[in-house]
C-alpha cells in the first residue's frame, strides 16, 4: 500500500511492508503440526493502521489432526 486516508478525510502518503512465513510438518499420515511468523512495517499515513507504534509481529503454532 502507497497511500493511506487518515482521520480528517485527507490522503497522506506512506508506505505498509508486510512479510508472512509458513512452516509445516507432518507428524504421522493425519497429523501436522504448523507454525506462522507475520511481520508488519508502517510509515507516514499508513501508521493509522498501528496507533501508536510502526512495526507489528505475528506468531502462531498449532496441532492439527484430519479425522
Amino acid at each position: 500500500m502507497s497511500n493511506a486516508a487518515i482521520g480528517n478525510g485527507q490522503l497522506g502518503s506512506g508506505y505498509r511492508y508486510t512479510f508472512v512465513a509458513l512452516a509445516e510438518y507432518a507428524l504421522s499420515k493425519r497429523t501436522e503440526v504448523y507454525g506462522t511468523v507475520d511481520f508488519n512495517k508502517v510509515s507516514g499515513a499508513a501508521s493509522v493502521e498501528l496507533p501508536g507504534r510502526n512495526n507489528q509481529t505475528g506468531v502462531a503454532l498449532g496441532l492439527r489432526t484430519i479425522f
